[in-house]
């Protein structure tokens, strides 16, 4: 599909438990990037309603902007104008974060406490309770209240964008069915397989490689006979899918080498090829199942594009709302 190299960047506003976590985590990071130690001044950057955005949070948001261009041996003196650029995107930005955040405020939300730890749930999931998570909180400079701190934030911002209709936009049917009709492409036919691979000797020994394709040989005689083909990928392939019973997944044609490719696409599912010999060694190939090139079906892939859609809407119905806020708001930029 041709849009698959696009972004789905909006994973929070669809309301997935994980993206919400990661971005309060994120929230947090951003914090403390912008903290000073005790007693510090801090140059005031604007102020959103009397509450201010100070400079160096400003700094930090563009420095991680800028790392992307430095990867290219970019100067920052030697590029004012994009410097200039990056921090009035990097204020503009910090500017409608910090409306959206007082506006969400506003709500009333009784079970927030209980939102907060279903999200502290939800790290230690992926990161391992307990000393798992404090580990990987370590490494960010955070403490677990610097990222229940954030949470919090993000629970209003949740619901907020939920009962503004902004979150989960409806969808009509033929505006998902003309990106499909737009997108959709040709799908090769696929392949799935597991092996037994019995490795040959890399500095080319031809009686350790011999021995390689009497093994495999054997060993094929056995799977004919009954035995067990993940059972015998397991005690004996030397690829690191053995673990898996030897099953590498569904393969596109041209990912494997020419020989293994013209064996595993000419199989019918269930069968088991002849002994195949590649740069790698000696494979005995089984087909575990065969999805036939052509058009995607629509109902394969409407989830996809309703969820891309949507995205695309949340991002332009957010824009706009936040416009909105700051048109409302008392701004008022210090420095430029």
């Amino acid at each position: 599909m041709r849009i698959s190299g696009k972004v789905l960047n909006l994973g929070l506003l669809l309301g997935a438990v994980s993206a919400a976590s990661q971005a309060a985590l994120l929230a947090a990071e951003n914090a403390k990037a912008g903290e000073q130690p005790p007693g510090a001044a801090r140059k005031v950057a604007a102020t959103v309603n009397g509450t201010p955005i100070y400079e160096d949070q400003v700094n930090a948001d563009v420095e991680k902007s800028a790392q992307g261009f430095k990867r290219f041996g970019m100067k920052e003196k030697e590029h004012p104008e994009l410097m200039k650029q990056l921090r009035k995107k990097a204020l503009d930005k910090l500017i409608g974060n910090e409306v959206l955040a007082q506006e969400c405020q506003k709500l009333k939300i009784d079970d927030v406490e209980q939102r907060v730890e279903e999200k502290v749930k939800a790290l230690e999931m992926k990161f391992g309770a307990g000393e798992g998570v404090e580990k990987y909180l370590k490494r960010k400079s955070l403490t677990l209240d610097d990222f229940k701190k954030s949470a919090r934030k993000m629970v209003y911002v949740d619901e907020y964008l939920k009962r503004q209709g902004i979150s989960d936009p409806k969808i009509p049917e033929e505006s998902i069915r003309k990106m499909y009709q737009e997108n959709s492409d040709l799908r090769q036919e696929t392949v799935r397989v597991s092996h037994v691979l019995i490795a040959t000797d890399p500095k080319g020994d031809a009686d350790k490689n011999e021995k390689a394709r009497q093994k495999a040989e054997q060993l094929r005689e056995e799977i004919v006979k009954g035995k067990d083909f993940a059972e015998t990928a397991k005690e004996h392939s030397n690829c690191n899918s053995a673990a898996g019973g030897g099953d590498l997944g569904f393969i596109d044609k041209g990912y494997m080498p020419k020989e293994f490719d013209q064996a595993a696409f000419a199989l019918q599912k269930g069968a088991v090829s002849a002994v195949v010999k590649t740069k790698f060694g000696y494979h005995i190939i089984k087909v575990l199942d065969k999805k036939p090139g052509g058009i995607v079906p629509f109902e394969e892939t409407r989830g996809f594009f309703r969820k891309y859609l949507q995205q695309e809407e949340s991002k332009k119905l957010l824009e706009a709302h936040v416009a909105e806020l700051k048109k409302k708001a008392k701004i008022e930029v210090m420095s430029k």
